[in-house]
Formats: structure tokens, C-alpha cells, sequence
């Protein structure tokens, strides 16, 4: 094995790291983004139901307060007016904060899809640079000089292995 094949496979040793540094680096630069938005999705959830909790308490104390100044007491339907526009506040915010979780939780899954990917496209790449390196060092599929060895395409002590003719259609008579 001379100086030359040790430094091209190196050199595809190299390339091969390389790629995968790089997709590995990718992939947890989507990852991140992914967790990123999905924190920024978590505040504004957390706004969206601190404003409609303010809402609700604000319509209660008109309701309230338009009992009150009617002449009516707050017993009865008054009361059952003001029960059940809390309930669907409640309802309101429950389904606000449910609706922002299943956002968040597509959002960390699209972007772990989008990490799987990038990893499998570098793999992918390595893969080829290293079978093209090969194949181009080697030539037609000789990877056995690599090596040094020059003997893919030889059969025991150096003698060639046999070669099928493709035989012409008709039998060849």
C-alpha cells in the first residue's frame, strides 16, 4: 500500500466525517428552532389565556353589575347567568390552552422529522462519497487496489478469472 492510497483514503475518511459533522450540526440547528418556536407558542398560549380569562371575569362584573344596578339580587337566574358564563370561560380557556399543547407538540415533531432527515441525507451522502472515492481510486470495481493488493478481478495466485461471453440471441448457431 503506497503513500498515495493511504492519503486518498484518508482523504475519503476526511470527507466522510465531514458530511456527517455537518448534517449531525444541522440537525440539532432544526431541533432547536423547532423547541424555539415551540417555546415562543407556550407564551403566546399563555397570553391567549390570561386575555380570555381577563374577558371572562370582566363580562361576569358587567353581568354583575347590570343585575345589580336592574334592581335585581343575585339569587336565581341572575346568579345562573353569571355561573354559566364562567363555565363557558372556563371551556373557552381550556380548549385555548388545549389548542396551543397540540401546536407545540406538531411543531417538535415536524422539526425531530426534519432532524431525522437531515441525518439520513448526510449518511446518505457519506455512503457515496465513500463508494465514489473508492470506485474512482479503483477504477471499474477493482477495490482491491486500494489496498495494494490489485487483485479484485483475479482469481487464486493471480490467474484471471474466467469471463462469460454473453451468448447471441438464438443460441448462437
Amino acid at each position: 500500500m503506497g503513500i498515495e492510497t493511504v492519503l486518498f483514503a484518508s482523504l475519503i475518511a476526511v470527507q466522510a466525517i465531514s458530511q456527517i459533522s455537518n448534517a449531525s450540526s444541522s440537525a440539532k440547528i432544526a431541533s432547536q428552532n423547532a423547541s424555539a418556536k415551540s417555546e415562543a407558542l407556550r407564551a403566546e398560549g399563555d397570553i391567549a389565556v390570561a386575555e380570555r380569562a381577563k374577558e371572562v371575569r370582566l363580562r361576569a362584573a358587567r353581568q354583575t353589575s347590570s343585575f345589580i344596578t336592574s334592581g335585581l339580587t343575585l339569587e336565581g337566574t341572575p346568579t345562573n347567568v353569571i355561573d354559566e358564563t364562567f363555565e363557558v370561560g372556563i371551556a373557552d380557556i381550556e380548549n385555548i390552552g388545549a389548542n396551543f399543547q397540540t401546536s407545540r407538540r406538531n411543531i417538535i415533531s415536524s422539526g425531530d422529522a426534519e432532524a431525522q432527515s437531515i441525518n439520513r441525507a448526510g449518511q446518505s451522502a457519506t455512503i457515496g462519497t465513500i463508494v465514489s472515492g473508492f470506485s474512482s481510486f479503483g477504477g471499474a470495481g477493482d477495490i482491491g487496489s486500494l489496498f495494494g493488493t490489485g487483485q479484485a478481478n483475479r482469481g487464486v495466485g493471480g490467474v484471471p478469472l474466467p469471463v462469460r461471453k454473453p451468448t447471441p440471441a438464438g443460441g448462437g448457431f
